[in-house]
Protein backbone atom coordinates (compact mmCIF):
# COMPACT_ATOMS: atom_id res chain seq x y z
CA UNK A 1 0.00 0.00 0.00
CA UNK A 2 1.64 3.32 -1.41
CA UNK A 3 0.69 6.12 0.88
CA UNK A 4 -0.04 9.71 -0.11
CA UNK A 5 2.71 11.95 1.72
CA UNK A 6 0.62 15.17 2.49
CA UNK A 7 -0.47 13.52 5.80
CA UNK A 8 3.33 13.98 6.50
CA UNK A 9 4.67 17.31 7.83
CA UNK A 10 8.41 18.35 7.75
CA UNK A 11 9.74 16.80 11.28
CA UNK A 12 7.93 13.49 10.18
CA UNK A 13 10.03 13.48 6.94
CA UNK A 14 13.16 14.20 8.71
CA UNK A 15 13.22 10.48 10.65
CA UNK A 16 15.78 8.17 9.69
CA UNK A 17 12.80 5.80 9.02
CA UNK A 18 10.65 7.70 6.29
CA UNK A 19 10.63 6.92 2.97
CA UNK A 20 8.77 9.10 0.12
CA UNK A 21 5.64 7.17 -0.33
CA UNK A 22 5.19 5.97 2.93
CA UNK A 23 1.85 5.49 4.83
CA UNK A 24 0.51 6.94 7.85
CA UNK A 25 0.36 2.83 9.07
CA UNK A 26 3.98 2.02 7.45
CA UNK A 27 5.09 5.10 9.51
CA UNK A 28 3.92 3.38 12.68
CA UNK A 29 5.52 0.50 12.18
CA UNK A 30 8.31 2.13 11.56
CA UNK A 31 8.61 4.40 14.06
CA UNK A 32 7.96 1.43 16.97
CA UNK A 33 10.80 -0.49 14.80
CA UNK A 34 12.99 2.15 15.35
CA UNK A 35 12.55 2.72 18.95
CA UNK A 36 12.60 -0.93 19.87
CA UNK A 37 16.11 -0.63 17.72
CA UNK A 38 16.89 2.12 20.44
CA UNK A 39 15.59 0.33 23.25
CA UNK A 40 18.79 -1.97 22.51
CA UNK A 41 20.73 0.59 23.16
CA UNK A 42 22.04 1.04 19.52
CA UNK A 43 21.38 4.47 18.71
CA UNK A 44 24.03 5.23 16.44
CA UNK A 45 22.13 5.59 13.08
CA UNK A 46 24.78 3.87 11.04
CA UNK A 47 23.22 0.86 13.19
CA UNK A 48 20.14 0.89 12.40
CA UNK A 49 18.31 -0.17 8.94
CA UNK A 50 14.62 0.71 8.40
CA UNK A 51 12.43 -2.91 7.60
CA UNK A 52 11.92 -1.15 3.88
CA UNK A 53 15.88 -0.62 3.59
CA UNK A 54 16.12 -4.29 4.29
CA UNK A 55 13.74 -5.57 1.68
CA UNK A 56 10.94 -6.40 3.98
CA UNK A 57 7.79 -5.88 5.74
CA UNK A 58 5.50 -6.14 8.25
CA UNK A 59 3.04 -9.20 8.27
CA UNK A 60 0.34 -6.61 8.84
CA UNK A 61 -3.17 -5.84 6.89
CA UNK A 62 -2.31 -2.09 6.40
CA UNK A 63 -5.76 -1.26 6.08
CA UNK A 64 -6.31 -1.91 9.58
CA UNK A 65 -5.60 1.05 11.53
CA UNK A 66 -6.51 -0.70 14.67
CA UNK A 67 -4.49 -3.77 13.70
CA UNK A 68 -1.45 -1.50 13.09
CA UNK A 69 -1.58 0.61 16.35
CA UNK A 70 -2.04 -2.69 18.23
CA UNK A 71 1.12 -4.16 16.27
CA UNK A 72 3.32 -0.77 16.78
CA UNK A 73 2.29 -0.78 20.39
CA UNK A 74 3.76 -4.23 21.05
CA UNK A 75 6.62 -4.20 18.78
CA UNK A 76 8.16 -1.32 21.41
CA UNK A 77 7.79 -3.77 24.30
CA UNK A 78 8.63 -7.18 22.31
CA UNK A 79 12.09 -9.22 22.49
CA UNK A 80 13.32 -8.79 19.15
CA UNK A 81 13.13 -12.34 18.35
CA UNK A 82 9.64 -12.37 18.49
CA UNK A 83 9.42 -8.68 16.67
CA UNK A 84 11.18 -10.83 13.77
CA UNK A 85 8.09 -12.91 13.32
CA UNK A 86 6.03 -9.78 12.77
CA UNK A 87 8.43 -9.41 9.90
CA UNK A 88 8.75 -10.99 6.07
CA UNK A 89 10.54 -10.57 2.90
CA UNK A 90 8.59 -8.29 0.07
CA UNK A 91 7.41 -10.12 -2.67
Amino acid sequence: MEGNNAWANLSVRERPFWREGMSAEEYELERAYYYRFSNDGKKNADDYLPIWKQGKRFKCNLNDCNEVLDLAEKIIKMPKEEVDRYIEEKN
